[in-house]
């Protein structure tokens, strides 16, 4: 029984955790001096990207690092 309470107690709490919304406030900001760092994939010729379905294989093995 006291592992029923306890297990209840903790799932209580936790949903209202999980439900919360994401707060930004000054801290998350950029500040004078900081920089942005920008990153650019080349695309592989011949992939649509919007192709999905059952048994549908992409194939990335061509793709260098």
């Amino acid at each position: 029984m006291k592992k029923i309470i306890t297990l209840i107690l903790c799932l209580g709490f936790s949903i209202n955790y999980l439900s919360s919304q994401i707060v930004i406030d000054d801290n998350d900001m950029p500040d004078v001096g900081d920089t942005i760092r920008l990153s650019q994939a080349f695309t592989a010729g011949g992939i649509d990207y919007t192709l999905t379905g059952n048994n549908y294989t992409w194939d990335f093995s061509g793709l260098n690092i």
